[in-house]
């Protein structure tokens, strides 16, 4: 099976995995060795589970949330009568730890850049690990230019909150990409009842219905 099927039946399922062609991994394996061997800055090592806190963001389409299944004879195109929006985004930007989705922010921008990331860990996410009565949090994060502002960067440090970005290319080292894809498909399960007006409800009911985040934790190879 082909690369871009193997893609096309996981998001048939709900899940967003793009399976890359063929590479050379080699290059990456030595981060990735060091991200379960060696301490923070440059790893987990030593890090109780209850201290880890994983960050990313996602793209939601009203596109993909409202697409149906539908039949046409033979040789004709089927006619849908409704609305899909199609260019409507929102971006969602959230935080898990090993017990629960802790913060979150929706936007309607398009993708996240710095100064929208800075503004949810500012407004969001710092203050709700302060407000949590625990002191020894571990940030972990994609390796990417809008996680790398050195104003944000000021942000942890002011906050005693240690950074630990993960390797290149390494969704499978972050359990927050598992939340991700059980959020995409609970959205999926509703998405006749969704439009652009609740879309939030449907996404906070999303974060909550999620289990088991220990077991999560432990499929990352923690």
């Amino acid at each position: 099976m082909e690369a871009y099927q193997i893609s096309r039946a996981y998001t048939f399922i709900g899940y967003s995995i793009k399976v890359p062609e063929e590479r050379d991994v080699r290059r990456d394996e030595g981060d990735r060795i060091a991200f379960f061997t060696f301490p923070p800055p440059a790893g987990i090592h030593g890090v109780p589970c209850e201290s880890l806190v994983d960050t990313d963001e996602f793209g939601i389409c009203m596109y993909d949330t409202q697409k149906r299944l539908a039949v046409s004879p033979i040789g004709q195109t089927p006619i849908l009568n409704m609305d899909t929006m199609p260019g409507s985004k929102l971006s969602v930007i959230l935080s898990v730890t090993s017990e629960a989705v802790i913060s979150y922010m929706i936007t309607d921008l398009a993708g996240t850049s710095k100064e929208t990331f800075f503004t949810y860990v500012d407004a969001f996410l710092l203050p709700t690990l302060a407000a949590s009565g625990y002191d020894d949090w571990v940030c972990l994060m994609d390796n990417l230019r809008a996680h790398k502002f050195e104003a944000t960067q000021q942000l942890f440090r002011d906050a005693d909150v240690e950074l630990v970005f993960r390797p290149k290319y390494s969704p499978d080292m972050g359990f927050v990409e598992t939340v991700i894809h059980l959020v995409k498909a609970y959205l999926r399960r509703h998405r006749a009842e969704i439009t652009y007006d609740n879309l939030p409800y449907f996404v906070q009911q999303a974060l909550q219905s999620v289990r088991g985040f220990r077991n999560l934790l432990r499929l990352t190879g923690y």
